[in-house]
């Protein structure tokens, strides 16, 4: 993000998949990139791309342990958020759940 920043490209960008389960099952799993585009961007859009695919590249060459140190970064904030969590309606949170399989 920082260097589509420094371009002036891109405002915003949405990683990951929204955790409402209808986007990953047993077979699959969607992993969506937004990217919110100046006009700039627009115009530059397959040097875009470009970058969020090296981007990608780079992240497949992390050593081990920061990959490790980066998971259990990540856990300990999903752990803060699941603790402080407000109660969800058990229907709710079965069917939450059977989607997710």
């Amino acid at each position: 993000m920082s260097e589509l920043k420094r371009r002036n490209w891109a405002h915003e960008i949405y990683a990951g998949n929204s955790g409402q389960g209808h986007e990953e099952n047993g077979f699959t799993t969607e992993f969506m990139i937004n990217i919110r585009l100046t006009d700039d961007g627009l115009i530059n859009w397959k040097s875009v791309i470009g970058i969020i695919f090296e981007y990608i590249r780079l992240l497949n060459e992390i050593p081990k342990d920061e990959e490790i140190r980066i998971f259990k970064e990540i856990q300990k904030i999903e752990n803060l958020n699941w603790i402080s969590k407000e109660e969800t309606n058990p229907f709710d949170y079965v069917e939450l759940v059977a989607e997710s399989n």
